[in-house]
């Protein structure tokens, strides 16, 4: 089971949390195989008497840790001795080799480059370059010195690396360039202690109308009910070029509950888009059109734009920018005849870290957005005019080889910009929502996935303020 960065989304209130997926794949995230090797590799042994005399007990020192595997002592040992002895070829292979084990591969190429600047012909400090830049994602770089390798390498141990690494990265890469398809079937069950968001309050004081006590129709009240739920996906992706790669995915998700009919869901998206990746530099480009239908009767269609800049750090860390642009048109029916007039335009932007921990079993993500959202009809009410920022927190563990448990926690700030006529107050929202889950594999394709989530609306305005909990089970069949 690999961990992935998902995506978390709430129709309503939470914009889709945009990000790249992290994948394993060469010149992407180091395939597992090649790391072993890189860091199994021989360091090199090379006698201290290349070091000035005053500096060579401690540089044995950090020599003799390094190849003893603790790399971490021994990256600080030599980080203390890098002023006096940068330039010295021989320190500066045994700085590198120990920089790329502490996942420090920006230091590592610029200590292979002062050692190839002075010993060009250093096929150990060439092959650390190579390392340098595949952890750094600077595809056509890693591929230069690997040619260069190819050719000129008589180290028997180097032309091993040599060997092992067109084994590794030969069926990654092709595989990177081939098109691919994916598809799964979801179906799960569940229990939804409110599932019209509705406030727990029955009655209510109207300051518009003197403070006179209005009793809330009962659609307006909070519902509870079990629920089942089904969701099929597919996913294409080619590439255009050896930079550029188009995708295109769908999906189609149905929610029923028991108790009533009146907020059963069908939510349908459609979206496209290209990525291009430049050494360690992402883009993409992507439209996303959504349906929402609620009682069998279409509710809203949205129309998105999504841009997205990602900028890989190391092989554990990714951050990243993004933008998204969307319209939303309300349709009205006999249950809300004037759902139209809240038709608006909403725009997102923020920023994303990802990072990997705990030798690759643990992923952690950090995001910050904020944005507005701005009604398109002139009749509609000015009330729902507001800005928004928030940040969302959360990760995945893998604790074994089947299961994987996730968890993370979002808050929202929301200020609306107009009073509200019937409360006579501007209204002020602190929306938040947390989950917890996991996804234990049954087998290479089944995967069962129970999961508890938490939502709670703190508003000034009686009507907005709400909690709700649900629990589902879901079990997921990976057609392709």
């Amino acid at each position: 089971m690999e961990l992935k960065k998902k995506t978390y989304s709430r129709i309503t209130f939470l914009f889709q949390l945009i990000g790249a997926v992290c994948v394993s794949s060469v010149f992407g995230l180091i395939p597992k195989e090649a790391k072993a090797f890189n860091l199994a590799q021989p360091v090199a042994k090379i006698s201290p008497s290349a070091i000035p005399a005053e500096y060579r007990s401690a540089f044995a020192n950090a020599q003799a840790k390094l190849s003893t595997g603790d790399a971490n002592a021994a990256y600080q040992e030599l980080l203390a001795l890098q002023p006096p002895l940068a330039g010295i070829p021989v320190f500066d292979l045994v700085f590198g080799q120990a920089a790329l084990q502490v996942d420090k591969p920006s230091i590592a190429a610029f200590s292979f480059e002062r050692c190839l600047a002075v010993d060009s012909y250093n096929e150990l400090c060439r092959l650390g370059m190579f390392h340098a830049h595949l952890d750094l994602k600077e595809k056509k770089s890693a591929k230069q010195e690997l040619h260069y390798l190819k050719q000129s390498a008589q180290n028997e141990e180097v032309q091993k690396a040599i060997a092992h690494y067109l084994d590794v990265i030969s069926p990654q890469e092709a595989r990177s360039q081939a098109a691919q398809l994916a598809s799964y079937m979801q179906v799960g069950v569940g229990y939804d202690s409110n599932i019209n968001s509705a406030s727990s309050i029955n009655e209510i004081a109207i300051p518009n109308l003197d403070d006179e006590m209005y009793i809330l129709p009962d659609e307006h009240q909070r519902k509870k009910s079990g629920f089942m739920t089904a969701k099929y996906h597919i996913r294409y992706s080619a590439p255009i070029n050896e930079q550029w790669r188009f995708r295109v995915q769908g999906d189609v998700a149905a929610k029923g509950n028991f108790k009533t009919s009146n907020y059963n869901t069908l939510v349908s998206h459609v979206s496209a888009g290209v990525d291009r990746t430049i050494n360690q530099h992402q883009l993409s480009a992507t439209v996303r059109v959504q349906n929402y239908r609620l009682r069998n009767r279409n509710f809203r269609n949205m129309g998105s734009l999504i841009a997205q800049y990602a900028y890989t750090v190391n092989n554990t860390t990714e951050i990243s920018i993004f933008g998204q642009a969307s319209k939303l048109n309300y349709s009205g029916s006999r249950y809300a005849p004037d759902n139209s007039r809240r038709n608006a335009k909403r725009y997102v932007g923020g920023a994303s870290l990802l990072k990997g921990f705990a030798s690759e079993r643990a992923l952690g993500y950090l995001t910050a957005y904020g944005g507005t959202h701005k009604k398109t009809k002139s009749r509609g009410p000015a009330h729902i005019n507001h800005q928004f920022f928030g940040a969302k927190v959360g990760g995945m563990y893998l604790l074994t080889p089947r299961f994987q448990m996730e968890a993370g926690v979002a808050a929202e700030r929301r200020h609306f910009r107009k009073e509200n006529l019937n409360f006579l107050k501007k209204r002020k929202d602190t929306f938040y929502n947390a989950y917890l889950g996991g996804v234990y594999a049954v087998n290479r394709k089944l995967t069962l996935r129970p999961q508890y989530q938490f939502y709670r609306n703190h508003s000034n305005i009686p009507l907005s303020h709400y909690k709700r909990h649900i629990f589902m089970l879901n079990l997921r069949y990976d057609l392709l």
